[in-house]
This record gives structure tokens, sequence and C-alpha cells, in this order.
């Protein structure tokens, strides 16, 4: 037998605490529900990804063009004609634009950023 189990306890009347909006007495008091949030701003990740898919659905509104360009590779003005128009896949290109920003072209024909 151990010194513990001769041992009895009596059990003990919790104390009551004033809960937020209570009282002392135990009285209940009216507790105001917290207002809920109307608009939360987005993620930063979210806002990228959606000017990213603007970008893409604007490739098949905007008229593809170019301009003409001089010796030193600026754009020469009144020279503007309409190419040929090649729209985003608005899915795949989407998905695939941040990584090709951060990794270079998926072109073999094109350099990768950081060959220059």
């Amino acid at each position: 037998m151990s010194p513990r189990d001769d041992v009895t306890t009596a059990p003990v009347a919790p104390t009551e605490t004033p809960a937020a909006g209570g009282s002392a007495d135990g009285t209940a008091t009216a507790v105001p529900e917290p207002e809920k949030k109307g608009f939360a701003l987005p993620s930063a990740y979210t806002i990228l990804f959606g000017l990213i898919v603007l970008a893409a659905i604007a490739t098949w509104i905007v008229p593809a063009g170019a301009y003409n360009l001089n010796a030193g590779g600026e754009p020469m003005p009144g020279t503007y004609h309409e190419v040929a128009r090649k729209p985003a896949r608005i899915l795949v290109d989407s998905l695939t634009a941040p990584i090709n920003g951060l990794f270079g072209s998926r072109s073999s024909s094109a350099s990768p950023a950081g060959s220059r």
C-alpha cells in the first residue's frame, strides 16, 4: 500500500470566474456578437495570378502589332503595322508564366535569362 492510497480527497467545488460579459454574482449579461468582416484583401499571390490571367485574356482582345526599327534598335514613328496573332493559351500559359519568368524561356532557341 502506497502512502497515497490512504489519503482521501473531497471533491472541490469549482470556483466560478466571471466570463466575458458575465458579472461576479453569476448573472449573465448580453455579449455583443463580433461583427463579421465584409471584404478581406486577397494575398499577393492571388493578385499576381489574377493579373497574369488578365494579361493572357488581353492577347485575345488587343490586336498584335510591331514597329519597324532603325539601325540603333529604336522604333521609327509612323511605322506601326499589324502582325500575325499568337493568342495565349489562357490556362497553360498562365500557370507556366511564373516558371518561365524565373528559369528562362521554355523555347530552345531563346537564350536563358542568365546567359547574356
